[in-house]
Protein backbone atom coordinates (compact mmCIF):
# COMPACT_ATOMS: atom_id res chain seq x y z
CA UNK A 1 0.00 0.00 0.00
CA UNK A 2 0.99 3.69 -0.81
CA UNK A 3 3.07 5.34 2.20
CA UNK A 4 0.60 8.52 1.61
CA UNK A 5 -3.00 6.42 1.17
CA UNK A 6 -1.98 5.12 4.33
CA UNK A 7 -1.34 8.85 5.63
CA UNK A 8 -5.04 9.70 4.26
CA UNK A 9 -6.47 6.31 6.11
CA UNK A 10 -4.95 7.07 9.15
CA UNK A 11 -6.82 10.41 8.79
CA UNK A 12 -3.47 12.10 10.96
CA UNK A 13 -4.54 15.48 10.00
CA UNK A 14 -7.73 15.35 11.83
CA UNK A 15 -8.04 12.17 14.19
CA UNK A 16 -4.19 10.86 14.92
CA UNK A 17 -2.88 14.06 16.21
CA UNK A 18 -3.84 16.10 19.23
CA UNK A 19 -5.83 19.25 18.38
CA UNK A 20 -2.76 21.68 19.19
CA UNK A 21 -1.06 20.51 16.17
CA UNK A 22 -2.06 21.91 12.75
CA UNK A 23 -0.93 20.78 9.27
CA UNK A 24 0.70 23.78 7.09
CA UNK A 25 2.11 22.13 4.13
CA UNK A 26 1.73 19.26 2.03
CA UNK A 27 3.37 18.85 -1.03
CA UNK A 28 2.49 15.01 -2.62
CA UNK A 29 4.51 15.55 -5.71
CA UNK A 30 8.06 16.66 -3.82
CA UNK A 31 7.43 15.23 -0.48
CA UNK A 32 5.48 12.30 -0.68
CA UNK A 33 5.67 11.28 2.80
CA UNK A 34 6.55 14.03 4.46
CA UNK A 35 4.45 16.58 6.55
CA UNK A 36 5.56 19.97 8.13
CA UNK A 37 3.10 20.29 10.80
CA UNK A 38 3.05 23.72 13.64
CA UNK A 39 2.12 23.49 17.14
CA UNK A 40 -0.12 26.23 18.97
CA UNK A 41 3.27 27.58 19.85
CA UNK A 42 4.00 28.45 16.51
CA UNK A 43 6.84 25.77 16.26
CA UNK A 44 7.50 23.74 13.00
CA UNK A 45 8.45 19.72 13.01
CA UNK A 46 7.80 17.56 10.23
CA UNK A 47 6.00 14.29 10.35
CA UNK A 48 7.42 11.09 8.19
CA UNK A 49 5.23 8.44 7.48
CA UNK A 50 6.50 4.94 6.66
CA UNK A 51 4.40 2.46 5.57
CA UNK A 52 5.84 -0.86 6.83
CA UNK A 53 5.91 -2.40 10.87
CA UNK A 54 8.86 -1.07 13.05
CA UNK A 55 11.95 -2.83 13.39
CA UNK A 56 12.57 -4.13 16.84
CA UNK A 57 15.10 -2.52 18.96
CA UNK A 58 18.05 -2.96 21.53
CA UNK A 59 17.06 -3.68 24.99
CA UNK A 60 16.38 -0.03 26.57
CA UNK A 61 19.17 1.39 28.36
CA UNK A 62 19.00 3.15 31.96
CA UNK A 63 20.94 5.98 30.89
CA UNK A 64 20.88 7.76 27.68
CA UNK A 65 18.87 9.93 25.56
CA UNK A 66 16.21 7.19 24.39
CA UNK A 67 13.50 6.56 26.23
CA UNK A 68 10.67 3.60 25.12
CA UNK A 69 6.99 3.77 25.92
CA UNK A 70 4.76 1.39 24.91
CA UNK A 71 1.89 3.76 25.40
CA UNK A 72 0.77 6.38 27.44
CA UNK A 73 -3.07 6.72 28.32
CA UNK A 74 -5.12 7.98 31.02
CA UNK A 75 -2.49 9.40 32.51
CA UNK A 76 -3.01 11.42 36.13
CA UNK A 77 -1.19 14.66 37.54
CA UNK A 78 1.00 12.75 39.81
CA UNK A 79 2.16 10.34 36.62
CA UNK A 80 2.98 13.20 34.30
CA UNK A 81 5.24 14.33 36.42
CA UNK A 82 7.29 11.62 36.38
CA UNK A 83 7.03 11.43 32.92
CA UNK A 84 7.89 15.03 32.69
CA UNK A 85 10.91 13.93 35.38
CA UNK A 86 12.16 11.39 33.11
CA UNK A 87 11.98 13.26 30.07
CA UNK A 88 14.49 16.14 31.85
CA UNK A 89 16.68 13.27 32.71
CA UNK A 90 16.74 11.95 28.99
CA UNK A 91 17.32 15.66 27.08
CA UNK A 92 19.75 16.26 29.92
CA UNK A 93 21.92 13.00 29.41
CA UNK A 94 21.31 13.72 25.26
CA UNK A 95 22.41 17.52 25.86
CA UNK A 96 19.50 18.45 25.41
CA UNK A 97 18.14 15.89 22.33
CA UNK A 98 15.79 13.35 23.71
CA UNK A 99 14.23 10.10 21.23
CA UNK A 100 11.37 8.62 22.50
CA UNK A 101 10.72 5.39 20.75
CA UNK A 102 6.58 4.44 21.09
CA UNK A 103 4.87 1.17 20.82
CA UNK A 104 8.29 -0.91 21.91
CA UNK A 105 8.65 -2.92 25.26
CA UNK A 106 11.54 -2.02 27.17
CA UNK A 107 13.09 -5.21 25.51
CA UNK A 108 12.98 -3.20 22.12
CA UNK A 109 10.14 -5.89 20.57
CA UNK A 110 8.17 -3.72 18.39
CA UNK A 111 4.50 -4.68 20.33
CA UNK A 112 2.56 -2.11 18.43
CA UNK A 113 -0.30 0.18 19.53
CA UNK A 114 -3.77 1.26 17.96
CA UNK A 115 -4.54 4.76 16.63
CA UNK A 116 -6.32 5.99 19.47
CA UNK A 117 -3.89 4.78 21.71
CA UNK A 118 -1.16 6.41 19.52
CA UNK A 119 -2.92 9.71 19.67
CA UNK A 120 -3.44 9.39 23.61
CA UNK A 121 -0.18 8.64 24.06
CA UNK A 122 1.64 11.48 21.82
CA UNK A 123 -0.77 13.96 23.81
CA UNK A 124 0.36 13.09 27.14
CA UNK A 125 4.18 13.45 25.43
CA UNK A 126 3.41 16.89 24.07
CA UNK A 127 2.39 17.39 27.33
CA UNK A 128 5.34 16.76 29.49
CA UNK A 129 7.24 18.50 26.89
CA UNK A 130 5.18 21.47 26.99
CA UNK A 131 5.72 21.61 30.69
CA UNK A 132 9.68 21.87 30.69
CA UNK A 133 10.52 23.79 27.81
CA UNK A 134 11.02 21.01 25.03
CA UNK A 135 9.79 20.77 21.22
CA UNK A 136 9.27 17.94 19.44
CA UNK A 137 11.19 18.79 16.02
CA UNK A 138 10.25 15.02 14.55
CA UNK A 139 7.88 12.25 14.38
CA UNK A 140 8.21 9.12 12.32
CA UNK A 141 5.25 7.05 12.04
CA UNK A 142 5.31 3.66 10.99
CA UNK A 143 2.19 2.09 9.63
CA UNK A 144 1.26 -1.47 9.69
CA UNK A 145 -2.56 -2.87 9.31
CA UNK A 146 -3.77 -1.44 12.22
CA UNK A 147 -0.85 -0.97 14.32
CA UNK A 148 1.38 2.02 14.58
CA UNK A 149 4.91 2.72 15.92
CA UNK A 150 6.38 6.62 16.78
CA UNK A 151 10.13 7.85 17.31
CA UNK A 152 9.78 10.79 18.37
CA UNK A 153 12.62 13.45 18.73
CA UNK A 154 12.50 16.30 21.29
CA UNK A 155 14.40 19.14 21.82
CA UNK A 156 15.24 21.41 24.39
Amino acid sequence: MEVLQLFEESNLNKYFLPESINILYENKEKYKNNFIFKNLDGKYFKIVIIGRKASSLKREKDDGYIEYKWKLLNIQRERLIRLISQMNYRLNEGDGKSIYAIGFADNGSALGITKCEMKMTLHNILSASKEIGANITKILFFINNNSYWAKIFIKR
